[in-house]
């Protein structure tokens, strides 16, 4: 329980309801209690007591009598008599109406505030208009915004935070604009020597006549023609008159050898030629480019005559323009009517590695009319069609053409003939066939053939003669056979088979004669044991058996299969 001192006035109006003696007597005893004298008949003083709640007043026992307690929740004030509470009622006549007094603010002028703040205006509202008029204003005073304290001291680093988790990839960007070319490649080697034409010899046979023997056997003996006869003498001139002779000039000194010249370009491979008796005298001479001659007692001579071509379109790195013939009419040279034959050779154009994405990139690298690529060409995105590469004949590194949608067959591969790297097709959900393909001759290291899920045949690689490491064909569901791989007889490294679900038969293998590290036929469930057990068969040299794993695929029925 709370005690405090009541003001001079509280004990006035108690001294009124209770009888007392006018005025006032303050005490500080220490206790914080007000001792209010009584009228004279009265000896015991009164203590005033606060409380919270009515209930938390005390019972009231004769200990208690006289004291007075104030509730703050009801404000109301009780009397104990020693028995009980009484409550007082201590509230006099209303009173007139007093007067209102009104605050106003405005920012306070900068005479008063260097640094801004508010100014309090103060007075009665003396005409009751709710307005605080200038001439009501009793009192003015400011508060005032504080300077600007120093900067305090920076806080210690808090610990990093735990990384959030990682966001949802974004979309893939447009393709970038197709970059600046390259500098040409340092020209590649000089090409192998072509394979010589078959080659003929003439021998003298000392009466008239010569054999003409070639080394595909074939043979022919002309004669000599006859002599024409002599033209008329012409007319001696008139001799002219001697001159003086002239001195000897001095032997001048022997000139320093030349330095040698660069190697020319490798000749084109010779032409085969036959030479067939004609039995009157005569014989023909046919070649396998096409051209032929007649040859009898005055064999007619052929030229040959070549142009270097500029830079063009045609032949990005210029090239070699060559034309065939027979002099007919004698004069040792090559005209428009005696040329029997043309051919056009454009030297080699090297590009880097690439990756084609879309249509354009496949129309702007196929500009380039590149021949050779150094490193490796990916092929994927929206690429629908590959013409334009017919060029491309050799890459250095891997061609790799994955996760297209649109592409359907390879054509326009027509030229290439070899892949240093890997060929992997993988993941093209159009893609029917290899159509395209027929020229490649040989896969660096592995062919990788796996979820083409339209793929139905590979006859595109008929010409497919040499695979350097693996080779895995896998989860191309609509294959039926491996029809295409008939030219490839060595499998260097592995052999796995798996989970083509149309596989019916290993037609296209017949040719494997040698497996390397390891052969795996597995979850194929088209394919019946006994077209296994005749492909295995047919290899001459397999793994070890513990490399050879062979399950889970289609019927055992024998009766499926007829041994070739």
């Amino acid at each position: 329980m709370r005690r405090f001192n009541l003001s001079c006035c509280i004990g006035c109006v108690l001294g009124v309801v209770f009888v007392f003696a006018m005025g006032c007597k303050s005490e500080n005893n220490g206790g914080g209690s007000v001792s209010v004298e009584k009228n004279v008949a009265a000896t015991q003083h009164s203590t005033l007591n606060r409380v919270g709640q009515p209930t938390q007043l005390p019972d009231c026992a004769p200990a208690f009598n006289g004291e007075i307690y104030y509730v703050v929740s009801t404000s109301e004030f009780y009397y104990c008599n020693g028995h009980e509470f009484t409550q007082l009622d201590v509230q006099g006549a209303p009173g007139a109406d007093g007067i209102g007094w009104l605050v106003s603010t405005s920012a306070a002028p900068s005479a008063s505030c260097a640094a801004g703040g508010i100014q309090l205006s103060v007075g009665p509202d003396t005409n009751g208009d709710a307005i605080l008029a200038a001439d009501e204003v009793a009192s003015i005073e400011f508060v005032c915004n504080g300077v600007d304290g120093a900067d305090g001291t920076n806080g210690v680093d808090g610990a990093d935070g735990v990384d959030g988790i990682n966001g949802i990839d974004g979309m893939n960007g447009v393709d970038g604009a197709d970059g600046v070319d390259g500098t040409n490649g340092v020209d590649g080697a000089d090409g192998q020597d072509g394979v010589d034409g078959s080659s003929c010899s003439v021998t003298d046979n000392n009466d008239g006549t010569a054999t003409i023997a070639c080394d595909d056997g074939t043979s022919f003996t002309v004669t000599n023609g006859t002599d024409g006869k002599d033209g008329q003498d012409g007319q001696d001139g008139e001799d002219g008159q001697d001159g003086e002779d002239g001195q000897d000039g001095e032997d001048g000194q022997d000139g320093e050898d030349g330095q040698d010249g660069e190697d020319g370009q490798d000749g084109e491979d010779g032409t085969s030629c036959t030479v067939i008796d004609n039995e009157d005298g005569t014989a023909t001479i046919k070649c396998t480019d096409g051209t032929s001659a007649d040859i009898g007692s005055e064999p007619t001579p052929l030229i040959i005559r070549t142009t270097n071509l500029p830079v063009s379109s045609d032949c990005p790195s210029g090239g070699v323009f060559t034309e065939v013939g027979y002099d007919l009419d004698g004069n040792e040279k090559l005209d428009a009517s005696e040329i029997v034959s043309t051919s056009t050779r454009c030297n080699p154009v090297v590009c880097s590695g690439t990756s084609l994405n879309t249509d354009n990139a496949v129309a702007a690298f196929a500009a380039q009319k590149c021949t050779r690529m150094e490193g490796s060409l990916t092929i994927g995105g929206t690429v629908s069609s590959l013409a334009g590469l017919e060029t491309l004949l050799e890459i250095t590194g891997a061609l790799s053409i994955h996760d297209t949608t649109q592409l359907i067959d390879l054509t326009g591969l027509e030229g290439l003939k070899q892949i240093d790297g890997n060929l992997n097709l993988l993941n093209n959900v159009a893609l029917l066939d290899l159509a395209g393909m027929e020229s490649i001759v040989s896969v660096g290291t592995d062919l990788n053939l796996s979820e083409n899920s339209a793929l139905e045949n590979l006859e595109g690689l008929a010409g497919l003669s040499s695979i350097g490491g693996s080779v895995t064909i896998s989860g191309n569901s609509a294959l039926t056979n491996l029809v295409g791989l008939e030219g490839v007889s060595v499998i260097e490294q592995r052999l796995t088979i798996v989970s083509n679900d149309s596989l019916t038969t290993l037609d296209g293998l017949e040719g494997i004669a040698s497996i390397g590290v390891y052969l795996g036929i597995l979850n194929n469930t088209s394919l019946p044991l006994c077209a296994i057990d005749l492909f295995v068969a047919g290899v001459g040299a397999l793994p070890d058996a513990a490399a050879i794993s062979i399950s889970n695929n289609g019927s055992t029925d024998p009766g499926l299969c007829v041994a070739p």
